[in-house]
């Protein structure tokens, strides 16, 4: 099979400790001059992700779990939860007295300052900038779509969210913070909408990652690779596993694979 896309995942896969692995650059470069299409598929915000992009030069990606995807600045897909979602979102917020962001493509936004016990969880991701808003401007429309809402739970609240809000996605990425995201995200829509856009079949695409939100893209593509570093559950549905994100796993893939 000859491939013509690569889709790669970020947080485990290319940035370990916060920082982009130094073989990160060289990877995206030798693809690029091989002819692949290089898109980054990421559980990340539009905002959280933008540096990435700017440092490795890759104008494609797949946000917030398949829920956005966009390829020089043009949008392939858009997912965005109902506004009905978001309100009952801050309803069950509001009642356990949860802290909540909200992630629109352009904004990363709270409706409170954010506690400093949440602060090293942020922190540990590089998370952007938080801007204030205030309900009634989400609620209305007037902060803009929102793609993603983090929230800041123990494990046992996740069946409250499955049971209140049942028309979300819930994604726990955190011993004590979740993603919840439209019913029907998968990181595999939002780079199907982008192959078809590049006349590519996903059959001709590889992706590598280590996480759960990765399944979906091991399922769909031609050729899946797991890191190292990731969790037994998924690297059994991976094509292969190669090593891990501090030992350079996905320089060392695509080179014995003699992809670059």
């Amino acid at each position: 099979m000859d491939f013509r896309a690569v889709f790669l995942d970020i947080d485990g896969t290319l940035v370990s400790d916060q920082q982009l692995v130094s073989s990160a650059s060289e990877v995206v470069q030798r693809l690029d001059a091989k002819g692949y299409k290089v898109a980054l598929c990421t559980g990340r915000s539009t905002v959280h992700t933008t540096s990435v992009q700017e440092r490795l030069g890759i104008g494609h990606a797949v946000y917030f779990n398949g829920g956005l995807a966009v390829t020089q600045n043009d949008v392939t897909l858009s997912m965005p939860l109902s506004i009905d979602t978001v309100s009952k979102i801050l309803s069950v917020a509001n009642k356990y007295a949860l802290t909540i962001i909200l992630h629109t493509h352009h904004q990363t936004m709270a409706l409170a300052d954010i506690p400093a016990q949440y602060q090293p969880i942020l922190d540990s991701y590089s998370f952007p900038p938080i801007e204030r808003t205030s309900a009634a401007d989400v609620l209305s429309g007037a902060a803009g779509p929102i793609y993603q809402a983090n929230v800041f739970v123990p494990e046992e609240f996740d069946d409250v969210f499955h049971r209140e809000v049942p028309e979300c996605l819930v994604y726990r990425w955190n011993p004590y913070a979740i993603d919840l995201q439209r019913l029907g995200c998968d990181k595999s829509i939002g780079a199907s909408s982008l192959l078809k856009t590049w006349n590519i079949s996903p059959r001709e695409a590889i992706h590598v990652g280590d996480g759960g939100n990765d399944i979906g893209m091991f399922q769909s593509v031609g050729l899946s690779i797991a890191m190292g570093n990731a969790a037994d559950e998924v690297k059994k549905h991976a094509s292969l596993v190669t090593d891990t994100v501090q030992n350079h796993g996905v320089l060392k893939a695509l080179e014995s694979l003699h992809l670059i």
